[in-house]
């Protein structure tokens, strides 16, 4: 007999679905096939790395069962029309390992602790509807990860054969800060400032924003190369002006680091401990006058010795330093580089692109 939904479409069974070319791309959700989206941040990532590595190392040196990643399915309902999930993370305690798989690849039932990281394309009914099955197919424990608030909601339910509103039990959990280890080993890490152990993700630049950098690493870098004053860096150097936790890492769009500072050890393999000599910050359209001065602070705070921030459209270049107030630059204005950059001298025109006027 062929089962059909209320809109006369053929469902799929466990059976076809396990031979399914390509199973892990899909849920099957009431005999539907869903497709899981393929592409997911590098946040999502990482922390499904870590959960997986924080429980697997408990659940194996415990010998309390076995913590699987997103490829494996869990059948929450068996009768046709079936629903086969994919937590991003699950653990399967001991004793419910020998669990026989349906079709020789699916767990009957669901696992002991299923583990959902929130996407963007996930909606709260749909979250709703898998913490439910899970629950009901026999999970004792549902967390649902939200990268960008930083909590962790744990369902769990006192009557797994019955769930209701009343019985399902949540409790959030703040999530710990990212330390400049788990910073570093980010598979992305270039994209993200680490601030106050969160991740604040850096937004894609602009033509124009890159064009600026350039014009200041060729300016800059040739003065520093040609007198052996040190080094000059793009904007994927890592800075921690804030070692202790919950730690930030900052990366300026440019930054100058002279021979005396350049022996100091990194910190996480791959991170300045300390601020630049010179960090050049170009302003852009996501950033906030808040944001830029907590820039300016933590740089000069962590032994940085100047700051300068450019504001492409009004064409001008704000020099901070803690040894005097901040100067307003025109590009009328030369720009010199005092104690900090020895013999720099450039007129500020040289450093921002060609006015239209």
């Amino acid at each position: 007999m062929t089962i059909q939904n209320t809109a006369g479409n053929r469902l799929v069974t466990l059976e076809e679905f396990a031979k399914f070319p390509e199973r892990p791309r899909y849920e099957l959700v009431c005999g539907a096939l869903e497709e899981l989206p393929m592409a997911e941040t590098a946040a999502h990532e990482h922390t499904c790395a870590l959960a997986g590595r924080h429980l697997g190392e408990h659940v194996f040196s415990n010998r309390l069962g076995t913590v699987l990643g997103s490829n494996y399915g869990y059948v929450t309902i068996k009768p046709a029309p079936s629903t086969c999930r994919n937590a991003d993370v699950s653990y399967i305690s001991a004793e419910r390992e020998e669990r026989k798989d349906l079709y020789g690849m699916f767990f009957d039932g669901a696992p002991d602790l299923a583990v959902e990281i929130l996407s963007g394309f996930d909606c709260d009914l749909e979250l709703t509807q898998k913490t439910i099955e899970y629950l009901n197919a026999g999970g004792k424990a549902v967390w649902i990860i939200d990268i960008d608030a930083r909590i962790i909601t744990v369902h769990t339910c006192s009557r797994l054969h019955n769930i209701g509103g009343s019985l399902m039990t949540t409790q959030n959990i703040a999530a710990p800060p990212v330390t400049l280890e788990e910073y570093a080993a980010l598979p992305k890490h270039p994209r993200y400032e680490l601030v106050k152990g969160e991740l604040v993700e850096q937004m894609v630049a602009s033509e124009e924003h890159e064009y600026t950098g350039s014009l200041v690493v060729i300016r800059v870098g040739n003065h520093v190369l040609l007198n052996r004053l040190g080094r000059v860096y793009l904007s994927n150097r890592g800075y921690v002006t804030g070692p202790d936790s919950p730690a930030t890492s900052r990366m300026p769009d440019v930054s100058f680091v002279s021979n005396v500072r350049l022996g100091r050890p990194e910190l996480a393999g791959m991170l300045y401990n300390g601020a630049p000599d010179l960090a050049v910050e170009i302003l852009s359209d996501s950033n906030t006058p808040a944001e830029i001065a907590q820039k300016i602070d933590e740089y000069l705070s962590a032994g940085g010795k100047a700051v300068w921030v450019i504001d492409i459209d009004a064409r001008i270049i704000t020099v901070h330093t803690t040894e005097a107030p901040p100067l307003i630059l025109t590009d009328a204005d030369t720009i010199d580089g005092a104690d900090y950059l020895p013999g720099f001298a450039c007129p500020v025109a040289d450093l921002l692109p060609a006015s239209d006027a």
